[in-house]
Parts: structure tokens; C-alpha cells; sequence
């Protein structure tokens, strides 16, 4: 591919000019006025007019990429990265993706499609010294990490702000309330605003507000939205099949659902009796129904005094439903990790409910042991008990 070999006769000249630059601002990376008067499009693979078409676009307007997963987002973002590459020779760009392992799956991927330099190419954690970074933000030029590290070396001014000439945001649906790809956006402004911003979705938000608030933080001014149906996709989309394959749980996390649901028991009780919830089998109990029975109970609420109560076995109970959906969903290592978040704050007064609940240590114990020793400092699963911690918030 053009981005193993390097070769440039790989690649062919977009048809679109650039328009005439004014005089070059001294505070900004320089332009390349020889190479910025054409865009490249590479030629080593075959052309699907959608994504040429979409880079047009998304070379000189802030644009919002909303694809089907599959259909060739990160194609897009390689050639958009690799032109603000050619442009601006002293510039940086920065790929943000919101885990580590998308991060790395990235930087390989724009690799492959672009003729990218390799040494001018870096992947930047946060388990990288702080003196390391520094000199990595000064010497390489296009950069994939996480926007937790972003924000981070943005706030210590280790990161050169106003060299940032294009930025890419992956799974740009997430840019909503505090995430920090909404800070990276809003430090950058304090520094430049001269930087193209490529954001990239495949589910871009499921109603009107949502999808408003991930225009406005990433800077949006146009939109590509392509569905399976639409006519330039067609062609690439194939028939599936879809085969549904039910696995059983298996003895133990069978054993740590009933041991849940016993933890469960009292607190499902005490929501039946004050009629806020219709239904006194633990099992059947899921996180939304959850939420709709308080939002029902806050509507039409008892006595006062018995108010303050139900709302606390609300909280309760919730959590604990969260727990038993990752527990089903990812297994115990996940559901151990999202727990133990909450057991580890001495003030929480959840924590301080569940301790005094005689059923409770019996299932934690269980929980950490079936998690296994190394539990705690799993990457992999705190990163997917974050995800979905936020899923449980709402965001």
C-alpha cells in the first residue's frame, strides 16, 4: 500500500484547487503554496465515489462523517490527515479515538491507506513520561491517542496548540456535556482557530438535541449522512444473515446471580410495598424499566414521609440492576471493577447501604474472587465498566 511504501506515484491528483491562500499569518504552521494548490486521492485502491465526494467536503468545511460501520470512515480521515500532511509541512494533526486498543487499531489503519511518513507518525499514551511526550509533541507531526492524554498535556502546555492544523475526533457521538473531547475543542479555541475538525460516527445521536450538542461542541459546519439505503451505498452494502446463538451462563455467574438477586430481595420488596415497582422477582428487572418506575413514582408520589425513603431504595436498587447487566452481559471482571468503584469511597452512603445488607458480603467476596487477582488494574475491563458506567447515566 502507499502508506508501507511511501511512494507517491501511487497517488493522484484530486481534481478540486485549492483556492488562493491570503498572506501567510506568522502565528500559523506555514502553507505549502506548491502543494496546496491540489489535493492527492490515492489511486493504489479502488475508487467509491461516496468517500470521494464526502473528502471533497471535508477538506475545507468542519464536517461530521456519519457512516455505517464498514463503509470506510477511517479511508476518509486517512486522506483528509494526509493533505492538512502535505499542506502544512510544520503542522500538527491529532487523531482522537476514546480507547486505547481503537487508538492503536488506527494509526496502523491511516498507515496502510496514505503515504504518511513513518517516523512523523505517533501513538501517545499516558503511560508515556510526561518528559517523553514533550519531546514527541515536538518532533512528531501526526499524533493518535486517547482525549483523556489530550487534555491532559493540553492543560500542561505540552502540547504546541497553535500548530494544530487538523483534528479527528472517532466516535465524535460521544462529544456531548463534559466528555473531554468537548475540552480538547474548547482549549484548543484559547490557542487557534485555524484548524479543520473531521468528525466521525456511525450512530451520530438518536434524537435532534443530541445530535445539536456534537455539532456545536466539534465545531460542525456540514454534514455527510450516508444509511444503508442511500444510493451511492448500495453497491457495498452486502445481505446478511443474521443467526441469533444463545450461550449458557455457566455455573458460576449463574451462582452470582442468585447471590445478587438475594442481595436484591429487600430493597425489591420494599419498592412493591410502597407500589413503585410492579413486580417482586429481582430477574425480571431491568435499568430503563427501573428508571420509567421512579420517573412514574416522582409523578404520582405517596405520603411525604415516605418519599425520601423510596428514592434511597431507588438508588440502591439500580445500581445493583446495572451490576447484574454487566455481570450478565460481560462477566465478573467488568461487574467487579464498576462495584468496587463504589465500595472504595468511604463517604459513599450506597457503599455504607450495601455493607449493612447481610447478603451483600457474601456476593462481593464471590465477585472479586471470580474477577481474579488482577482485576483491579485491568485496562481492559475498567475501560468497558467505564463505558458503561456512562451508558448507565444516560450519556
Amino acid at each position: 500500500g502507499a502508506g508501507a511504501g511511501g511512494d507517491t506515484d501511487t497517488l493522484s491528483l484530486g481534481s478540486q484547487r485549492v483556492r488562493e491562500a491570503p498572506d501567510h499569518d506568522p502565528e500559523l504552521p506555514p502553507f505549502d503554496m506548491s502543494k496546496g494548490a491540489t489535493w492527492v486521492y490515492p489511486s493504489n485502491l479502488p475508487e467509491r465515489a461516496y468517500q470521494f465526494n464526502i473528502i471533497q467536503h471535508a477538506l475545507f468545511k468542519n464536517t461530521l462523517v456519519a457512516l455505517p460501520t464498514g463503509l470506510g470512515k477511517t479511508f476518509i480521515a486517512a486522506v483528509v490527515m494526509y493533505n492538512f500532511y502535505r499542506w502544512f509541512p510544520k503542522g500538527k494533526i491529532i487523531f482522537m479515538a476514546p480507547t486505547k486498543p481503537l487508538v492503536a487499531q488506527q494509526i496502523h489503519a491511516c498507515y496502510r491507506v496514505m503515504a504518511f511518513d513513518a517516523d512523523d507518525l505517533c501513538e501517545i499514551t499516558g503511560n508515556k513520561p510526561p518528559a517523553q511526550r514533550v519531546a514527541l509533541w515536538q518532533s512528531k507531526r501526526v499524533f493518535f491517542l486517547t482525549p483523556q492524554v489530550c487534555v491532559n498535556d493540553l492543560m500542561r502546555n505540552i502540547f504546541p496548540a497553535k500548530d494544530c492544523v487538523c483534528v479527528v475526533v472517532d466516535e465524535a457521538h460521544r462529544a456531548q456535556g463534559q466528555h473531554a473531547y468537548c475540552t480538547v475543542l474548547k482549549t484548543l479555541l484559547t490557542s487557534t482557530s485555524s484548524f479543520r475538525v473531521l468528525a466521525l460516527s456511525a450512530t451520530p445521536g438518536n434524537n435532534v438535541a443530541a445530535v445539536q450538542q456534537v455539532l456545536s461542541n466539534l465545531l460542525i459546519s456540514h454534514i455527510e449522512v450516508r444509511g444503508e439505503n442511500s444510493i451511492d451505498i448500495r453497491p457495498y452494502v452486502h445481505d446478511r444473515q443474521i443467526e441469533t446463538v444463545l450461550i449458557p451462563l455457566g455455573p458460576e455467574i449463574e451462582d452470582l446471580q442468585a447471590r445478587l438477586h438475594a442481595v436484591m430481595a429487600p430493597y425489591v420488596k420494599r419498592l412493591h410495598s410502597a407500589g413503585a415497582i410492579w413486580t417482586m422477582d429481582p430477574s425480571r428487572l431491568s435499568h430503563w424499566g427501573m428508571l420509567q418506575a421512579r420517573t412514574n413514582f416522582r409523578m404520582n408520589p405517596p405520603a411525604p414521609a415516605l418519599v425520601g425513603a423510596v428514592e434511597g431504595t431507588f438508588v440502591v436498587l439500580l445500581k445493583l440492576v446495572h451490576v447484574a447487566k454487566l455481570l450478565s452481559e460481560y462477566g465478573p471482571s467488568v461487574a467487579a471493577t464498576n462495584l468496587r468503584e463504589v465500595m472504595a469511597n468511604p463517604a459513599s452512603r450506597l457503599a455504607r447501604e450495601l455493607r449493612e445488607n447481610p447478603e451483600f458480603s457474601s456476593f462481593y467476596d464471590k465477585l472479586v474472587g471470580s474477577a481474579g487477582p488482577g482485576c483491579q488494574g485491568d485496562d481492559a475491563a475498567a475501560a468497558v465498566a467505564a463505558a458503561a458506567e456512562g451508558e448507565e447515566n444516560g450519556e
